[in-house]
């Protein structure tokens, strides 16, 4: 169960920033309507500037993400009711000739970009390796890019004497 008096002390906090990001979102896209682009953009640009990235002014949290999810499910019905079938279909073989070269042309490219600048040496981190090091043994300096490789625990007070 919520917590009346937290709830009670995060409404007007949660009503704020609500306030903020709509007069923003407002404020972008009646701009980027005036200068002749959709007004998605404009809300798009006024959320990453408002955002945690750049302002900091608003911070998601729970109940931010679930608002924002429901948002996007709303305006994705709405582009989908405002679609007509006979635009689809008058662009169907282009839209799935960029669908499909969206998809297979990325994963090409990072596959060829991997293959090129993939080193031929197994991962250091597997212990199939066959150089594997002792547990005793620095790593090189080259190994500091791994973050599994633990330095060695300190030689307990009974070894020492």
């Amino acid at each position: 169960m919520t917590d009346p008096a937290a709830a009670a002390e995060h409404g007007p906090e949660l009503l704020f920033t609500l306030f903020v990001m709509f007069a923003a979102a407002k404020l972008f896209a009646e701009l980027f309507e005036r200068l002749r682009q959709p007004a998605v953009a404009g809300e798009i640009l006024a959320g990453v500037l408002i955002g945690p990235a750049l302002l900091g002014w608003v911070h998601a949290d729970i109940t931010i993400d679930a608002l924002a999810e429901c948002g996007v499910i709303f305006l994705l019905f709405g582009v989908g009711l405002e679609t007509r079938p006979s635009a689809i279909l008058r662009v169907g073989r282009s839209a799935a000739i960029v669908a499909v070269l969206g998809v297979v042309l990325p994963f090409a490219a990072g596959w060829a970009l991997l293959r090129a600048w993939a080193s031929p040496t197994p991962n250091p981190c597997s212990p199939a390796a066959p150089w594997w090091p002792p547990p005793s043994a620095s790593p090189p300096a080259c190994w500091a890019i791994w973050a599994c490789w633990t330095p060695p625990p300190p030689a307990s007070s009974s070894a020492r004497r």
